[in-house]
């Protein structure tokens, strides 16, 4: 753990990798993979005495794991295990997850799909009243990850079609938005930084060059 203490503190914007896209363990070794979406929820299914593999193969409404805030269904499994977008219960969950369960996440703070839209979406005299519950962890986590969306539909329960994360971190005070299709949501991560800043203590938003990009539309 020693070991990549010392990495991150050398470069702590690229934490966001190590912890998002390849996963690691709480020894700190990469190879010991926790962080794909599609694992973490079947092993909850594969650990729920309740869960009926065979009643949820033919029922898309059938919940197959309720963790946290978020209740998952069959219908959110299937996107997984095909070329599909991803939905902000999955995301939800995902953040959900990595707080609770790994002690390097502790210095993390995520602000799930859900939240982080009413942010962009409201007059910015309303974030506030939002947040107000937030604001301590707002002021002191190392770091803070936001999920954007380019949805600009306050009445749709589901819209947008591109997802994209924003990272804020406090020893740069400085966000970064991290977007693999070219940058796609940067106005709405402009947005959502806009009116987090003040609590943020950050003035300053760049969009991270390097960005391993996706090759299709989902």
């Amino acid at each position: 753990m020693d070991e990549f203490t010392g990495r991150l503190e050398r470069s702590e914007k690229y934490y966001i990798f190590i912890i998002l896209l390849f996963g690691i363990s709480e020894s700190g070794r990469s190879n010991e993979v926790i962080a794909s979406p599609i694992f973490l929820v079947r092993k909850k299914m594969s650990t729920d005495k309740n869960h009926n593999p065979e009643e949820s193969s033919k029922d898309p409404s059938v919940i197959v794991l309720d963790y946290g805030d978020y209740i998952i269904r069959q219908s959110d499994v299937d996107l997984l295990t095909d070329n599909q977008w991803l939905n902000d219960l999955l995301i939800g969950f995902y953040f959900n997850y990595l707080s609770d369960q790994f002690a390097v996440m502790k210095d993390c703070m995520y602000i799930g799909p859900e939240v982080a839209q009413l942010i962009k979406m409201v007059p910015a005299s309303q974030v506030d009243m939002i947040i107000s519950d937030l604001k301590n962890d707002l002021k002191s986590k190392k770091f803070v990850f936001v999920a954007v969306n380019d949805s600009d539909n306050p009445n749709a329960h589901s819209s947008g079609s591109h997802w994209s994360l924003l990272v804020y971190s406090r020893k740069d005070k400085e966000c970064v938005h991290i977007d693999s299709s070219s940058n796609h949501n940067s106005d709405d991560a402009t947005s959502l930084h806009a009116k987090l800043r003040k609590y943020l203590d950050s003035n300053r938003l760049s969009n991270l060059v390097g960005c391993n990009q996706q090759a299709n539309g989902y």
